[in-house]
């Protein structure tokens, strides 16, 4: 008898996804740009149904069939990385704006102790959220890097620390991310144009913008790259030797990123790369073009541990098997993630203690049965979009009736989910929204705790931001 070949399978691991933006609908650039983002899951998927052929022809069967009109899309699981974030939004939404963030809240007053081991700050309209790293500088007892607790208010900030007793100037300032100096240590030829900056534990990811003060040749602001290890930091530098004193100072960057939901969302290619063994068939690249997000949802709970997820589902127009990329090298982002413990439920700007979960979803109908056209060979010419849809929910312990009151009265109020890793942070908004006047009354269903689940409905009447989903991110990511 013949023996049977068996053929290696291909395996999730070695793939990979790219977002490639498109100029126009089902239009790439002369030079496309790809982003390579990590992904738990994508089940997209492509093509045409077979049409029965349904004609009389005198005998006892079916004609050959013939061909359907291409249908693709699917969904895709992302975490929510602090870089990331950024480039899931960007095709959501298009391209944010993107301003720099300047501001270094000075300190004036008297430190005071809170409780054993946290200390009372103040700084007056300081803007920094519970668990945001800072770094405090100027002091003489309180220089050091972070993390600000949640007995901060809006006009103090608390920290980690053993109370000494200090009376502020004014001078002393608190600013935002990980402020290191340069270890007293030689500059690093790493050669192509690269330099290691020794900087033992600096915390910078690739990708993030620095600044160095107080060198001879590298006074200059920089981009990590992924070069960088724990303790040397790898930036595109001429070579100059030098051996630094111990005092220079590594500033982070940060850059605030507005997103918010436009009329029309922008399109782009998916780009999934699945290498298979077979000596022969073994084309790598599915490429879908003419993509759009119909929907974005995100999901979080107290209980819950390791990364936020993003859900995407994608409607696209055609998609086909190659053996070469649209974007052989796409910019690999940094992986590092919000976690379901950085994140915060803010309803009217007051953090909500007592809840347990809560998503939003951002729903955008896309018009898939009139985007065919005669000339188009069965393929989605066009892709236009309907009302969008944002809503929310929270399941929460039940304190009292304040939420069933606002819910009754209608009153008006923002809904965010917001996240905190390090420095970073990233707000989802819907500027305005209502609780559901139903629901929110309490289940008795066992002798526990008792909780209540109140469903968001968003819109858009009279808000700032003229949009009804905003999205703010801030990261060491100078452009998107």
């Amino acid at each position: 008898f013949m023996a049977t070949t068996y053929k290696e399978t291909a395996r999730g691991y070695q793939s990979s996804v790219t977002f490639i933006p498109e100029s126009s609908y089902r239009n790439l650039p002369s030079d496309p740009v790809g982003y390579k983002v990590p992904v738990v899951s994508c089940s997209m998927d492509g093509g045409r149904n077979l049409v029965a052929d349904n004609s009389m022809r005198g005998q006892f069967a079916p004609g050959k069939p013939g061909m359907g009109n291409m249908s693709a899309g699917g969904s895709i699981t992302l975490k929510s990385g602090i870089h990331s974030s950024g480039i899931i939004l960007k095709h959501f939404c298009g391209a944010p704006v993107t301003t720099a963030e300047l501001s270094s809240p000075t300190i004036s007053g008297s430190a005071s102790k809170i409780k054993a081991g946290v200390v009372r700050i103040p700084c007056v309209g300081h803007g920094f959220r519970p668990f945001t790293q800072v770094t405090i500088s100027g002091t003489t007892n309180y220089d050091g890097v972070y993390l600000i607790q949640p007995e901060s208010d809006a006009d103090s900030i608390a920290i980690e620390s053993v109370y000494k007793e200090e009376n502020f100037a004014g001078t002393e300032t608190v600013k935002r991310g990980a402020y290191h100096k340069l270890d007293a240590a030689a500059a690093v030829d790493k050669g192509d144009g690269k330099v290691g900056l020794p900087c033992a534990g600096h915390g910078y990811n690739y990708g993030e913008k620095i600044a160095v003060t107080g060198s001879t040749g590298y006074d200059a602001e920089f981009v990590v790259l992924k070069d960088s290890t724990a303790n040397e930091i790898v930036v595109t530098s001429a070579y100059a030797v030098e051996v630094f004193k111990g005092t220079e100072i590594v500033a982070p960057k940060f850059f605030k990123h507005r997103f918010k939901l436009t009329e029309k969302l922008p399109s782009f290619v998916l780009q999934e790369y699945v290498p298979v063994q077979s000596a022969d068939h073994n084309d790598p690249y599915w490429l879908t073009e003419g993509c759009k997000i119909s929907n974005l949802t995100c999901s979080s709970s107290a209980s819950s541990e390791g990364a936020i997820e993003f859900s995407l589902n994608i409607t696209g127009a055609d998609v086909r098997n190659s053996p070469e990329a649209e974007v052989e090298t796409p910019i690999e982002v940094a992986y590092v993630n919000f976690e379901h413990s950085d994140g915060e439920l803010r309803l009217g700007g007051e953090r909500q203690a007592k809840v347990a979960q809560s998503s939003m979803q951002i729903d955008v109908p896309l018009d898939t049965s009139n985007g065919y056209v005669e000339g188009s060979k069965g393929t989605l010419a066009c892709l236009d979009e309907s009302t969008p849809t944002p809503s929310g929910s929270l399941t929460c312990h039940y304190t009292d009736t304040e939420l069933g009151e606002k819910a009754m009265a209608g009153v008006v109020m923002d809904y965010a989910k917001c996240f905190v890793s390090k420095g970073s942070q990233l707000t989802l908004l819907l500027p305005e929204s209502q609780i559901e006047p139903r629901g929110h009354k309490p289940k008795l269903t066992g002798p526990g705790g008792i909780m209540i689940e109140c469903q968001v409905q968003g819109f858009q009447e009279n808000n700032a931001y003229e949009s009804c989903f905003v999205a703010e991110l801030v990261n060491g990511i100078a452009e998107y």
